[in-house]
């Protein structure tokens, strides 16, 4: 399903409709509909943002928000989708990440109930760590504050066959970095750059047949700074599965949010094409494991000596899985 993110105004039709199903849905879940919290004007400014999201037929899905808190801190606000919208969540949360960062934030701070262990859960997913009782909540029991750093800014974009011809060399050079600094990505450390070229040749005739989807992270000077795949040319009795494949970060852009990024937006990709469930491997106690384990993926189990690393020392690898 293909979703359109619009900034509205708060009082905008869709917008009302949406923050009244949220109470709601809100008093039913803690006892409390926060809209003591929420004041209008406060997402009006030029530093805020009230978002909602649409199908392709305009009907509205969902909405969030943000507004200043304090100095480089944002406030999530009104966070909604509507029951049965799948991705609708994720896609409103990377969008207000992403204009958070435009707009000079370097922080989202937020507010829930505990015992709304759905939300609770979503935030944890998608890297949103607890932080001391903030504003108006402090000493409040019943509230949990949840705070996420904003990382790096980049765009991410999926690229079509041509694109990715046209990309070549930068997608060459992210991967030779990789096998440099010792990634088990299926390649030795005597990669040359013709055959990383060959590599991504290949991976363009996949994207152009329909078997591939390549998504890549753009850093601020539009360069290519990450990638990942979504093989969706499976058996015929697996329609409803993908594989993810050669997630692929340059070690100058590492450990600020990009493969989160990436993940994220192939999810959506996924969804849209109607897959219920994602599989992949990486090396066994990798930090692109910890990655995966804290963005909701389940291991499935460990097979020893399954790779060679780049030096050609032996190593195991560790299947994941993730129902969308």
């Amino acid at each position: 399903m293909a979703l359109n993110l619009v900034t509205v105004a708060p009082d905008h039709t869709d917008a009302r409709l949406l923050l009244d199903e949220l109470s709601a849905a809100l008093q039913a879940i803690t006892g409390d509909s926060g809209r003591s919290g929420f004041a209008a004007d406060d997402v009006r400014g030029p530093r805020s943002r009230f978002v909602i999201a649409q199908d392709e037929a305009g009907a509205a899905l969902g909405c969030g928000a943000l507004r200043p808190l304090q100095d480089g801190v944002a406030e999530l606000k009104r966070m909604y989708a509507r029951p049965g919208s799948h991705g609708v969540g994720a896609a409103l949360l990377t969008h207000l990440e992403s204009s958070a960062r435009h707009l000079g934030y370097r922080a989202l701070w937020l507010e829930t109930r505990a015992v709304n262990t759905r939300a609770v859960s979503f935030y944890e997913r998608h890297g949103y760590r607890r932080i001391d009782n903030f504003g108006r909540y402090a000493g409040n029991a019943a509230a949990v504050c949840f705070g996420k750093e904003l990382d790096m800014a980049v765009t991410i974009k999926e690229l079509d066959a041509a694109q990715a011809e046209a990309r070549m060399d930068e997608l060459a050079v992210v991967l030779l970095d990789c096998v440099a600094g010792g990634a088990s990505v299926g390649f030795m450390a005597d990669l040359s750059t013709e055959r990383a070229r060959v590599f991504w040749q290949g991976v363009a005739g996949q994207v152009a047949d329909g078997k591939r989807h390549l998504f890549v992270a753009l850093d601020d000077a539009g360069r290519v700074c990450g990638t990942l795949s979504l093989v969706v040319d499976m058996p015929d009795n697996q329609p409803h599965r993908a594989d993810v494949s050669k997630m692929l970060v340059h070690r100058s852009a590492r450990r600020q949010g990009v493969a989160e990024h990436l993940l994220r937006a192939l999810e959506v990709k996924a969804r849209e094409l109607g897959k219920t469930t994602l599989v992949l491997d990486t090396v066994t106690g990798s930090d692109a494991s910890r990655v995966y384990e804290r963005t909701g993926w389940q291991r499935a189990g460990d097979i020893p000596n399954y790779a060679l690393m780049p030096e050609g020392r032996f190593c195991s690898t560790t299947y994941y899985f993730k129902p969308l």
